[in-house]
């Protein structure tokens, strides 16, 4: 009988017994502390020494269709939306957002999104609309609050008039949740 407990005769031959008691004298020696820093440090090493390798080989896996289909069916998970959502909110990216938009490109397209805004809420105001009133909504929103369009002003489906009918107020996160889509209720 050997350190693991093995008896010669309980195997039909001796390369069994070999095979047996080498398996279980690696598995022995992987849980060392030793065994695990070098296989660290070896692949540590390996990882700096085939950087080139590796960034070739991401980017070829990523055009494969095994890895587009894992990927569309990882991006519907709530896991997925949750980390996207808990990445957006860290301070790196924050810090990104804020400087991009400081930048000249950032600015412009800005000043573009906002100016296409303005012209979908003119050509989606009529002429016998209350504008009067309009103001006023907004001037009423209660602190907290946003003014909404029940049926957005760019909706892919439908779209909507700026008149008081089509407004009313939602919290920011209510709002931000309905973005440019008609709910029906």
């Amino acid at each position: 009988m050997n350190k693991f407990g093995l008896n010669k005769e309980n195997f039909a031959t001796k390369k069994e017994y070999l095979m047996e008691y080498n398996r279980l004298q690696q598995a022995e020696y992987r849980n060392t502390d030793h065994a695990k820093n070098y296989n660290r440090e070896y692949q540590k090493k390996w990882r700096e020494e085939n950087k080139e390798y590796r960034k070739e080989y991401a980017r070829m896996y990523s055009k494969t269709d095994k890895f587009k289909a894992a990927k569309s069916i990882y991006a519907k998970t709530d896991k997925s939306k949750e980390a996207q959502r808990k990445y957006q909110q860290t301070d790196a990216v924050k810090e990104r957002k804020r400087k991009w938009a400081q930048s000249e490109y950032g600015r412009k397209i800005r000043n573009a999104s906002h100016a296409k805004r303005r012209a979908a809420k003119l050509q989606r105001t009529p002429s016998w609309s209350e504008t009067d009133v309009i103001k006023q909504f907004y001037l009423n929103c209660p602190k907290g609050m946003h003014v909404d369009h029940i049926i957005p002003l760019q909706g892919k489906n439908v779209s909507g008039l700026h008149v008081v009918e089509n407004l009313r107020y939602l919290t920011p996160e209510e709002n931000r949740r309905k973005y440019n889509k008609y709910e029906t209720t």
